[in-house]
């Protein structure tokens, strides 16, 4: 059964050093009464997910993002992922960006977006998907 999966799953799945998938929660009731309920998007890489949030006209200030690891969830800092004008970056700008971040941080979470001109995340899909 372990070999079909790794037929079924890209490679970079396998890396546990990089999220296995990305998510963004909505407020949909925005704290109304102390209330939360979520919206919750995926996508299987980062520019997927904020393609597919642009895509459905969701703004940042609405947004927590995570990475998700085989064990743990790592927060995504917002404003590496928008441009000057507060609008969700998309490819090649965000890989740029969070590979710069990683470079500055060394925080794992924004790592292997554009390290040596190579994307780890290039065999996986990206589109997004939600909510749910």
């Amino acid at each position: 059964m372990a070999g079909i999966r790794k037929l079924i799953q890209p490679k970079s799945k396998y890396n546990n050093s990089i999220p296995f998938t990305y998510e963004a929660k909505v407020d949909i009731l925005h704290g109304y009464n102390g209330l939360h309920l979520y919206n919750t998007y995926i996508s299987d890489t980062i520019c997927g997910l904020l393609d597919y949030l642009a895509e459905r006209q969701i703004k940042p200030d609405d947004v927590q993002i995570v990475g998700v690891y085989k064990n743990k969830e790592t927060s995504f800092d917002i404003s590496v992922c928008i441009d000057e004008k507060g609008d969700w970056l998309s490819r090649p700008n965000i890989c740029k960006k969070l590979e710069s971040h990683f470079r500055m941080t060394m925080e794992d979470a924004y790592k292997g977006h554009t390290g040596n001109e190579t994307c780890l995340y290039n065999d996986r899909n990206t589109k997004g998907y939600g909510p749910y």
